[in-house]
């Protein structure tokens, strides 16, 4: 009796989405890089779900493990904007 081995973890995957040619010197270009990223996460996530409601795909655990990694990197993103509001807010009161 054969036994099929499992895939292996890569190759289930769909690849993560990298950010290539743009600039991350400045503190722009790093600020609309990291939005950039997680809007493709995002997208990503979108379409892993669409597939896998249309039955394009049985993986329910790549379409979480997406769906998750989006979730984090949008509160991630939430949280800094809530931190530079913040510090502008607190700039904004201090007497010259």
């Amino acid at each position: 009796m054969w036994i099929q081995p499992i895939a292996g973890i890569e190759e289930s995957m769909a690849p993560t989405p990298k950010l290539e040619g743009l600039p991350t010197k400045s503190f722009q270009g790093m600020l609309k890089r990291g939005i950039q990223y997680v809007d493709q996460l995002q997208s990503r996530a979108d379409h892993l779900m669409q597939a896998y409601a249309s039955g394009e795909t049985q993986n329910i655990h790549e379409v979480m493990i997406a769906v998750t990694e989006a979730n984090i990197a949008l509160q991630l993103t939430m949280s800094i904007r809530n931190q530079a509001l913040q510090a502008y807010q607190e700039i904004m009161r201090m007497q010259v």
